[in-house]
C-alpha cells in the first residue's frame, strides 16, 4: 500500500487526499493553518466555464464542474457546492 504525504488541505490538496485514500494509499496531510483556511477560504471558487479559451481550457473547466457534481453525487451531500448563479 502506498504511503502518501499531501502537503496543503485546501480544495486541491484535500482532493488529492480524498482521491489517494479512496484508491487504498495511507495519506497524511499537512497544513500550516486549519484545513481550507488559506486561499481556498478567500475564493469565491465559482465553478464555471464562461468564456474560457481557447476551447481547450474551456473543456478543462466543464469536466471540473461535471467532477464536482459527480463527489457530490458519491459523498450524497455537498453543502460547499453552488452549482448555479451567475456574476457581471
Amino acid at each position: 500500500m502506498p504511503e502518501i504525504v499531501v502537503v496543503g488541505a485546501g480544495l486541491v490538496g484535500s482532493a488529492v487526499a480524498y482521491f489517494c485514500a479512496r484508491e487504498g494509499a495511507r495519506v497524511t496531510v499537512i497544513d500550516a493553518g486549519r484545513s481550507g483556511g488559506g486561499t481556498s477560504s478567500t475564493t469565491f471558487s465559482w465553478l464555471n466555464a464562461n468564456r474560457k479559451t481557447p476551447h481547450e481550457y474551456f473543456d478543462l473547466n466543464v469536466a471540473g464542474m461535471r467532477a464536482h457534481v459527480a463527489l457530490r453525487d458519491e459523498l450524497g451531500s455537498a453543502p460547499w457546492l453552488h452549482d448555479g448563479g451567475n456574476l457581471e
